[in-house]
């Protein structure tokens, strides 16, 4: 889209409001294998998979621990 930029800093300044983590994919290390994809938007299995275990690191992670 030609106006990534402003809907992320809407996302950023929403996140921001609420005290809320924005978790960006933008860069995630599979973003433009195409093994990963079903089509242009949607994942695979192979792709589903990959992302679950990546974000269930990142919220495991002490940056969302609430103890």
């Amino acid at each position: 889209t030609s106006n990534r930029s402003e809907i992320f800093e809407e996302f950023r300044s929403i996140s921001k409001r609420y005290s809320a983590t924005l978790l960006d994919y933008s860069d995630w290390e599979h973003s433009f294998n195409k093994e990963y994809f079903q089509n242009s938007q949607h994942l695979n299995v192979l792709g589903a998979r990959a992302f679950s275990e990546n974000l269930a690191r990142r919220l495991r992670s002490d940056h969302f621990k609430t103890d």
